[in-house]
């Protein structure tokens, strides 16, 4: 017998032995198991403490005017408008969420840009050499206006 408390598949064998619902081998063989095993000699005590727990237990007496109470507050309960009856906090949360959700989307698209227009090439057009000093110097711009851009763009 492969043991309840390592292998899913036997996991019900050990509540049908504590029920009394095994047939007589499997019964010899559960109890030939858990004379060796401590864990499943645990489980099956728990679970006949537990039992045992249960049979000890009395539920308070029903009082004699409950059916009617019970009949009252349901024919009120049917009274109501639909929409009080209705439970609105997982619709609210939901719209919520949804709302959320798309305020993100929105924020996060880019705005439409257009193209720039096609400026012409002339035939007649020469490159003009350039001096090192000057690619450097409108690196620099471009970056400080990158960096204005983007600290214009946060103060919105």
């Amino acid at each position: 017998m492969k043991c309840p408390s390592q292998n899913s598949e036997n996991s019900g064998v050990l509540v049908d032995y504590c029920a009394q619902k095994l047939s007589a081998a499997a019964k010899i063989e559960f109890e030939q198991h858990i004379a060796t095993c401590t864990e499943c000699r645990d489980q099956v005590d728990a679970q006949h403490y537990l039992w045992a727990s249960l049979d000890l237990f009395e539920a308070p007496p029903v009082s004699n005017d409950f059916d009617q109470r019970l009949q009252a507050r349901m024919a009120e309960f049917k009274q109501q408008p639909w929409w009080s009856r209705f439970n609105w906090r997982p619709a609210l949360s939901f719209s919520a969420a949804f709302a959320t959700l798309a305020m993100v989307f929105v924020l996060q698209q880019d705005p439409v840009k257009k193209p720039l227009p096609a400026v012409p090439v002339h035939e007649t057009s020469k490159l003009d050499s350039v001096e090192p000093e000057q690619v450097e110097r409108a690196l620099d711009d471009i970056e400080m206006l990158t960096q204005l851009s983007a600290a214009g763009s946060q103060n919105l």
